[in-house]
């Protein structure tokens, strides 16, 4: 910042050129990992009966008693929705460079995982049906609203609160520092 000043870069163009690239490079790493977190975190809304992924499953597992594969499905449904978000964090993070492709350690060969009595036809029966997979659906459109409006909602305060703490009004500086400081200090449960 001494350099920009010294340079004589103005304000604007100081943070454009200088601070918001470096902020942006030291943010994305925690911020995509909250994203991913806030995705999976939706199935907490289940024990409030919000009708999201998780609860939709335990619906249909009280329905139909097929548990090993209404729980596999929505665990392949949440998987489904955060292998992406994480490729995408670890692909702006550290884009993939070919030296760094052909100097990967030879992986060993893949054991195929046995899963036993789970892929047997007789745990399936029943869950084909076209109502079932209606929950499913429904639980997983609420999840995704659910995890956008809770990521929207976060970046947008905390973007407010961001400010607030750097003004120089105390009227906003004071209350926004003490309110940071003590969700900084709760606990994650």
């Amino acid at each position: 910042i001494e350099a920009a000043r010294g340079l004589g870069l103005s304000y604007v163009r100081m943070m454009r050129l200088i601070v918001l690239p470096q902020a942006i490079a030291a943010v994305v790493p925690p911020l995509g990992n909250l994203v991913i977190a806030m995705t999976k975190n939706t199935s907490v809304a289940a024990g409030v009966t919000v009708p999201e992924l998780l609860y939709q499953t335990q619906v249909i597992n009280a329905r139909t008693f097929a548990t090993y594969p209404v729980f596999f499905t929505s665990a392949a449904l949440y998987l489904l929705l955060t292998l992406p978000l994480g490729a995408a964090v670890s692909h702006l993070v550290e884009p993939p460079t070919a030296d760094a492709v052909d100097a990967a350690p030879h992986r060993r060969p893949e054991r195929r995982m046995q899963l036993g009595k789970l892929f047997e036809a007789r745990y399936w029966e029943g869950f084909t049906e076209w109502a079932i997979w209606q929950f499913i659906i429904t639980g997983l459109q609420v999840t995704l609203i659910m995890a956008i409006v809770a990521i929207v909602a976060s970046l947008i305060f905390g973007t407010l609160f961001a400010l607030a703490r750097i003004s120089t009004n105390p009227l906003l500086r004071y209350p926004a520092t003490g309110f940071i400081e003590l969700i900084r200090g709760l606990p994650v449960l």
